[in-house]
């Protein structure tokens, strides 16, 4: 499904949600602009991978370190904390590389959140998702104002795509108000990851 923010037909203006928001209650969505939107639990991996990969790409080219700023952390998670197996209760979406823990439904910032996960690689976490059940460009304005209070200023400032990311050296801190998440990524790590994914799926062939 995907909604066309260039679209100006009266029936399009009419849908629901269609002003960068998703039709809920699908397995996954895409809004207007776009952005991906992922309502259910558990996330669908290949959605994750893909926001992962985005905020890989869009802070290739910053290096940042705010010695003042607390560590970065979600729900209790470091990037580098020792992790062999997903926790209880939680759903293991295993891959060639990278193995996905989805947590269940959580809060963040006081915020709802529909899932959360952390991405587990050579026996450490590399990355941790929250995925907010509200979505959109003017959303979770209290999650982003919470974050700027406990990291600082973001590396990266994007208002109008309701779009900031913080970043320390090899780590990047991302919220995307649009899409409704928060992710934590090792980027070295995850490339580390992506050239074994990449080396299997040759292998494959």
């Amino acid at each position: 499904m995907e909604l066309r923010a260039n679209s100006r037909s009266p029936e399009f203006l009419k849908r629901p949600f269609a002003h960068g928001h998703c039709v809920l209650h699908t397995r996954s969505c895409w809004c207007a602009f776009s952005y991906p939107c992922l309502t259910t639990f558990p996330l669908p991996k290949d959605k994750v991978m893909k926001k992962i990969a985005i905020i890989i790409a869009a802070t290739i080219s910053f290096f940042s370190f705010n010695a003042s700023a607390e560590d970065f952390s979600v729900k209790g998670y470091v990037l580098g904390q020792q992790m062999s197996a997903c926790p209880e209760n939680s759903v293991s979406n295993p891959g060639n590389a990278v193995l996905l823990c989805n947590l269940g439904p959580t809060t963040y910032a006081g915020a709802d959140a529909v899932d959360h996960l952390v991405g587990i690689y050579n026996n450490e976490i590399i990355s941790v998702m929250v995925q907010l059940k509200a979505h959109g460009r003017y959303a979770n304005s209290g999650v982003l104002a919470a974050m700027k209070e406990k990291f600082g200023e973001p590396t990266i400032s994007k208002a109008h795509l309701n779009n900031y990311i913080w970043k320390k050296g090899p780590l990047a801190l991302a919220f995307d108000g649009y899409a409704g998440t928060i992710a934590l990524v090792d980027i070295e790590k995850h490339r580390a990851a992506n050239k074994v994914r990449a080396k299997a799926s040759q292998d494959d062939l």
